[in-house]
């Protein structure tokens, strides 16, 4: 359980203390996430474990729902520290996600017009990485937020709107001389 969740149901200091010196939000940062990916891809992971964590995921995943719904019952508003990108649950997701794709993906044929998106895509990753922040900030002021829909709907059309825009600016702004490289 990640220390937020136990911030919100517990008034245990030992808890508390004991999972603050694991020091979670180290190890789920971007760092984290960086060196993560880079032992998936360059060393991998025991196939024996990849089920576990598959398992992990969705357990997760069904984690996040019902602590977002009881948090924003206790709060009597929507509640998005469940999901941050920092969070145990969301950071068990994430590797999962990668996971299965690092695995997967010489099964992956993409006929040359397909290879010709993916290569876009791929080369839009760092631009989307660094300005989805943004993005959601300038969403956020502006009173557009997943949460002011329902979880279930608003989280994932948020970040598929999110994504779409941020890889749009990002494949402009590659193709500005100088500015793009």
């Amino acid at each position: 359980i990640g220390i937020f969740t136990l911030k919100a149901f517990t008034t245990q200091g030992e808890i508390l203390y004991i999972f603050e010196l694991m020091n979670i939000p180290l190890v789920c940062s971007y760092a984290g996430y960086f060196i993560l990916g880079y032992y998936i891809s360059y060393i991998g992971i025991d196939k024996k474990y990849h089920r576990l964590i598959y398992i992990s995921a969705f357990l997760s995943a069904v984690c996040n729902v019902i602590f977002g719904n009881l948090l924003a019952q206790k709060h009597q508003e929507p509640v998005a520290d469940v999901y941050d990108s920092y969070g145990f649950f969301t950071f068990i997701i994430v590797v999962a996600i990668y996971l299965y794709f690092t695995e997967h993906k010489e099964k992956f044929a993409f006929s040359s017009k397909n290879s010709r998106l993916v290569q876009e895509l791929s080369a839009c990753t760092l631009g989307v990485y660094v300005m989805h922040v943004g993005l959601m900030e300038i969403f956020k002021n502006s009173g557009f937020h997943p949460l002011s829909f329902p979880m279930i709907i608003g989280v994932p059309i948020f970040a598929i709107i999110c994504f779409i825009l941020c890889t749009f600016i990002a494949a402009i702004v590659r193709r500005i001389p100088f500015v793009g490289k």
